[in-house]
């Protein structure tokens, strides 16, 4: 079972790299760490429907498993 996971989306892939590292520095395994590049990112952190969507196109999604 995963005991933590951080997710970080940004706007360029300096940035993505930039979370990445930060998460690494946190202990996070650098094979648990995935950075995908997305049209749009949707979530809903509270509810779990009827989300909220990002529109912004080319979004870099930088997510940690430990």
């Amino acid at each position: 079972m995963t005991g933590k996971i951080s997710v970080y989306v940004c706007d360029t892939a300096v940035l993505a790299e930039t979370a990445k590292q930060f998460l690494i520095t946190r202990g996070y395994p650098d094979a648990g760490i995935s950075v995908e590049q997305v049209a749009i990112f949707n979530y809903d952190a509270a509810t779990y429907s009827s989300g909220q969507a990002d529109g912004s196109a080319n979004k870099f999604v930088v997510i940690g498993r430990n």
